[in-house]
């Protein structure tokens, strides 16, 4: 039985926080997906959302169960308590957001 293994080295200076090291990890393992767009007269540069917290990244968009708007897991990758803020592009109308059930 084979394995694949990918592996990379990353120089950056300070610490792996401040360095951008997990960045770098989440880009290398999980590369973003590519989805056909129509080129006419179109921006083909856009983000979803932005985070304003360095240690706070999208784990998953996805749509949500009863097809009445999106979900939105992100994670802490530094291990501390963490505020961020999300802005949306605007494409999609904003509802509120909701803690996950047991959590505050």
């Amino acid at each position: 039985m084979w394995h694949d293994v990918t592996y990379s080295l990353f120089v950056h200076e300070g610490g792996w926080r401040e360095g951008g090291v997990a960045k770098e990890a989440l880009a290398l393992n999980c590369p973003p997906r590519v989805l056909p767009v129509p080129a006419a007269g179109k921006n083909l540069s856009f983000s979803l959302f932005t985070l304003d917290a360095a240690n706070v990244h999208a784990e998953t968009v996805k749509r949500a169960q009863d097809g009445d708007g999106i979900i939105v897991r992100l994670f802490e990758n530094w291990g501390r308590y963490t505020k961020t803020r999300m802005q949306l592009d605007g494409s999609f109308p904003q509802s509120g957001a909701h803690e996950p059930a047991g959590r505050k």
